[in-house]
């Protein structure tokens, strides 16, 4: 997990004390659930993996923000432009 907030060096147990937890989309809809304390919307996201124990929110994180020094081009994307640098 890359987060601000991920808990450095800490393996979160899966299932059962299963070692390392196995995640999926289910867990991304399950924590949102979590956070807002909502009920589960199916069974699969209510069975999956919980991400909350990899975040820490309890320290303040210093934000950064990141500064693109050239405008995204689209069409370098799609073609390989000589244009495109």
């Amino acid at each position: 997990m890359i987060s601000p907030y991920g808990r450095n060096g800490q393996v979160i147990p899966g299932l059962n004390g299963t070692n390392p937890a196995a995640t999926d989309y289910g867990s991304a809809l399950k924590f949102v659930e979590h956070l807002y304390s909502l009920p589960a919307l199916t069974s699969v996201n209510e069975d999956a993996t919980d991400l909350a124990p990899f975040f820490d929110f309890t320290t303040k994180k210093n934000f950064v923000p990141v500064h693109v020094k050239t405008p995204f081009d689209r069409r370098c994307v799609r073609h390989s432009s000589s244009t495109c640098t």
